[in-house]
C-alpha cells in the first residue's frame, strides 16, 4: 500500500487553512456591513441592513459548524445565546427555518445549561432592565421611544421606585446592594398592575415572568421554611400569651376560649357569676393573636420571594461589575 504523505499545516485543504480563510472572509463581510451602515439615512434602511446582517450571521454559523462541528457542539451546549434569526414559514425563506431547526437540534443548544439556566435568564433580563434604568436616570427617550414610554407608564404604579431609580449612585461594586434592592422593587411593581393592563407591559411582564420562573423551585422551598419558622414563632408567642391571660384572669383556656364556657348554651348564662366582661376580653385578645398569626403566614410567601429576589439579583450584578 502506497504511503500517504503527511499533511502539512500549510496545506491548501488543511483544517487550519480552511478555518483561517473563513475567518478572513468573516472579517471582510462585517467590514462591508460596517461601511454600509455609515451611509444609512432612514430607519427602513437600518432594518434592511440588520436583516442582511442576521442572514450573514446564520450563513457564517452554518459554515463554521461544518468546519468544526465538535467545537460548535462543545460551545453551544454551554451557551444561552445562539445567533439564529427567525424565518417566516410558508415563504421563500421557509427552507432556512427548517435548516435552523435542524441546526439547533444538532448542536444540542443549551443542553448543559440545566444548572445554570436560571442565572443565565436573570442575567439576560438584568441587562434589559439596566438599559431602562439608565434611560430613566438620564431622561433620554430617543434610545427607544416605545420601550421608555412603556417603562414610564409602568413606573406610575410606584412613584417611590421611579424616584429611587433617579437617586441611585453609579453602578459599581460599592453600590450593588442599593441597585439590587431598587431592581427588586421595580420587578415586583408588576404585581400591582391591574390584570386588564398587564398585556401592555410586555417587557416588564417578561422580566417578571422569567426571573420569578428562574427562582420558582428555590422560592417554594424558602416559602415552606419561612412558614415553618413563623409558625414556630407564633406558637411560642401564643403559648406565653395564653399562659399570661389564664393567670391574670384566673381562667383555664381551651382552643382560644375560657374552658368554663364549654357548657354554656344561652346568652343569659353569662349573666350570673360568669365574669362575662373578663371572658370577652380574654377571647378577643386570643383572636387578635390568631389574626396576627394568619397575617404573618400570609406574608411568608412574599417575604421569601422578596429576600430571594434581592439575593439572586445582587449576586448577578456583582458578577456583572466585577
Amino acid at each position: 500500500m502506497p504511503h500517504k504523505p503527511k499533511q502539512e499545516k500549510g496545506d491548501e485543504n488543511s483544517p487550519e487553512k480552511i478555518l483561517g480563510d473563513s475567518i478572513d472572509d468573516l472579517a471582510l463581510a462585517f467590514s462591508v456591513l460596517a461601511k454600509r451602515a455609515k451611509g444609512l439615512k432612514s430607519a427602513t434602511e437600518v432594518f434592511q441592513l440588520l436583516s442582511q446582517a442576521a442572514l450573514l450571521l446564520f450563513q457564517q454559523l452554518t459554515l463554521f459548524c461544518r468546519i468544526d462541528i465538535k467545537a460548535a457542539r462543545e460551545y453551544f451546549r454551554n451557551s444561552s445565546v445562539l445567533p439564529v434569526p427567525r424565518f417566516l414559514s410558508r415563504s421563500v425563506s421557509s427552507t432556512l427555518e427548517k435548516t435552523s431547526s435542524r441546526l439547533i437540534i444538532a448542536l444540542g443548544w443549551g443542553k448543559d445549561l440545566k444548572e445554570l439556566r436560571g442565572d443565565s435568564v436573570i442575567t439576560f433580563q438584568l441587562n434589559a432592565i439596566l438599559i431602562l434604568f439608565r434611560a430613566e436616570r438620564s431622561g433620554i427617550d430617543k434610545t427607544g421611544l416605545a420601550t421608555i414610554s412603556n417603562s414610564k407608564e409602568y413606573l406610575d404604579y410606584n412613584q417611590e421606585v421611579r424616584d429611587a431609580i433617579r437617586e441611585l449612585p453609579d453602578l459599581e461594586k460599592s453600590s450593588v446592594g442599593k441597585w439590587s434592592i431598587v431592581i427588586r422593587e421595580w420587578i415586583l411593581i408588576f404585581e400591582k398592575v391591574p390584570d386588564d393592563k398587564k398585556a401592555s407591559f410586555d417587557i416588564q411582564g417578561r422580566a417578571y415572568g422569567d426571573i420569578i420562573g428562574a427562582i420558582k423551585d428555590e422560592w417554594e422551598k424558602d416559602t415552606k421554611e419561612e412558614v415553618a419558622e413563623r409558625t414556630k414563632t407564633h406558637d411560642e408567642i401564643e403559648k406565653k400569651a395564653v399562659k399570661n391571660l389564664s393567670e391574670h384572669w384566673n381562667v383555664e383556656m381551651k382552643d382560644g376560649f375560657p374552658k368554663e364556657w364549654e357548657n354554656l348554651t344561652d346568652y343569659e348564662d353569662f349573666g350570673t357569676g360568669k365574669k362575662w366582661g373578663d371572658y370577652v376580653w380574654v377571647y378577643h385578645e386570643y383572636e387578635k393573636l390568631k389574626r396576627q398569626r394568619q397575617d404573618s403566614l400570609d406574608g411568608a410567601e412574599q417575604a421569601a420571594k422578596s429576600r430571594l429576589l434581592h439575593d439572586r439579583i445582587r449576586k448577578r450584578l456583582a458578577e456583572m461589575v466585577s
